[in-house]
């Protein structure tokens, strides 16, 4: 059975389609990007949680809950491969989502280590099951190279049309504060309830059910394993995600403190969040149409290479700076992670195709949720590294002086070790080896193999 997407994977999806399929991502990303960039600081600051207990819940609560991704992707392509819809999956996870949110943004007065444990624990396990199955719908939507491209530049303009608007949130009040606080979070949860119903009702009336793949079988959980394991490109590519996924994960794990009591901005700290973001949502149609015009490992490589310059020329600033520098800065840094967060989707559907053709099972969702698995796990892992950094240097999140010594915790956590893993991993992206022709060729035989039956 197929949906409205034709079997020769020709691309037949409109503009309105592609839109609606993002439209989640924003509600996703508004409620989700808080936990990473400001969640953390603000149980420090706030609740006067140590940071090394926050950092404890980052690792174990991302790898915990990465443990799950494989097997939320092996039912989601059982579930698919008889006929079902990634629709029901991306439904149930964003009802989820939104009710660990509310418990994890709005704790009580004297919260404990264990309720940011369990709230966190709730909600990325409900970010599993709505993320896992969003992102390889993408891939059934169209087979085309440059369709794909385009249908992942609309999921890319919407996780930073997610991360704006929540940036903005402390500029849209009657008394505006430019600063996150605990209300900030508060009214985090209540627009991204609305945003996330309002998604919800236009992808699943507009947005197409996509083919269901032709290469899909029953096969058991274990030989699906073997064959991604055996799957050369998969390997590489997941090994230089992870890299990159460290390195972005350590520096957004204390950007809000890097900010707020390292740089000083503490009234500021929103003002340059959104100034930022802004600059990365615009980048987005220009990553677009480099995608179009080049190649994707191109565009990979120019955007892991931005990120990784961007931190570099950032080490020399120190507290007193200009606001405008930390501003060019963190925007370059964004701009690059926007690039990468466009593109790598596009990649690993290319790299999809290629395991339907080499070992004969199209495993979308298992593939996407080994994908989110190495962004959870090394996410969760690079911010409890850099906040365990921090504590070891004796930092304080509160904004006290800790001295030269903290002051290099900082650097080091925050820009240093980064750089080093998103080096390694541009090194990585360069060797990607799916290229346009040779992804057009895997396309044909995979078309001349749906057509031999009929032609027998």
């Amino acid at each position: 059975m197929i949906g409205n997407t034709p079997r020769n994977g020709a691309g037949k999806i409109s503009t309105l389609g592609m839109l609606a399929y993002a439209a989640p991502v924003c509600a996703m990303i508004f409620l989700w990007n808080p936990t990473v960039s400001v969640l953390p600081g603000l149980y420090a600051k706030y609740f006067g949680l140590p940071l090394e207990a926050i950092a404890t819940v980052l690792l174990v609560a991302r790898i915990a809950d990465g443990c799950v991704d494989p097997l939320v992707g092996f039912l989601a392509d059982r579930h698919r491969s008889k006929g079902g819809s990634r629709k029901i999956w991306v439904t149930i996870g964003g009802a989820l989502l939104v009710a660990s949110a509310y418990f994890l943004f709005t704790p009580p007065a004297g919260v404990s280590i264990a309720y940011y444990m369990v709230w966190s624990l709730a909600f990325y396990l409900a970010w599993t099951i709505i993320d896992v199955p969003h992102i390889s719908w993408g891939t059934e939507l169209s087979g085309d190279y440059d369709v794909r491209a385009r249908i992942y530049s609309f999921r890319g303009l919407a996780v930073y049309v997610g991360i704006v608007a929540f940036t903005a949130l402390p500029f849209l009040t009657a008394e505006p504060t430019g600063q996150f606080t605990p209300d900030t979070m508060r009214r985090t949860v209540m627009v991204g309830a609305l945003a996330m119903l309002a998604a919800l009702l236009f992808a699943m009336k507009v947005t197409p059910n996509g083919e269901v793949p032709s290469e899909a079988d029953h096969k058991r959980i274990w030989e699906v394993a073997r064959s991604v394991i055996a799957n050369r490109p998969l390997k590489l590519f997941l090994l230089m995600y992870l890299l990159f996924s460290l390195s972005v994960g350590m520096w957004t794990g204390v950007l809000f403190l890097y900010l707020d009591t390292y740089l000083g901005f503490e009234k500021q700290t929103a003002t340059i969040f959104f100034l930022f973001s802004l600059a990365a949502m615009v980048s987005i149609p220009l990553w677009g149409r480099l995608a179009e015009r080049t190649h994707k490992t191109r565009v990979l490589c120019v955007g892991i290479g931005l990120q990784l310059l961007s931190l570099v020329v950032s080490i020399p600033l120190s507290p007193g700076v200009p606001i405008l520098l930390p501003v060019l800065t963190l925007s370059g840094v964004y701009i690059g992670m926007a690039g990468f967060s466009l593109i790598t989707p596009a990649i690993l559907a290319d790299i999809v195709d290629y395991g339907a053709w080499k070992f004969r099972q199209n495993r979308g969702s298992t593939y996407f949720s080994l994908l989110v698995l190495a962004f959870k796990a090394a996410s969760g892992l690079g911010a409890g590294l850099s906040l365990a950094l921090l504590a070891g240097f004796s930092y304080d999140p509160k904004g006290q002086s800790g001295g030269p010594w903290a002051e290099t915790g900082m650097l080091i956590a925050f820009l240093g070790l980064p750089a080093c893993l998103s080096l390694i991993a541009l090194w990585l992206a360069w060797a990607t080896p799916i290229t346009r022709r040779r992804h057009r060729a895997i396309r044909r035989r995979l078309e001349a193999r749906a057509a031999a039956p009929a032609i027998g």
